[in-house]
């Protein structure tokens, strides 16, 4: 991941005559604690579907 990053801002510098891939990503501060008072959230349920409606495609994981 590291190298084709540096692969993406050599072209983009060749192609743009400018260096502006550190403007992709911003800077952010986050703290490293526990909440105090965490909050219970709903469960995610999954839709059933049939084995039939399943066999031969992706709308098991869609």
């Amino acid at each position: 991941m590291g190298m084709a990053k540096r692969a993406v801002a050599a072209i983009d510098k060749v192609l743009m005559n400018k260096e502006r891939f550190h403007l992709l990503s911003r800077e952010f501060h986050y703290g490293n604690e526990v909440p105090q008072n965490p909050k219970a959230s709903p469960k995610n349920v999954a839709r059933r579907l049939s084995v039939r409606d399943r066999v031969n495609n992706f709308n098991e994981i869609s």
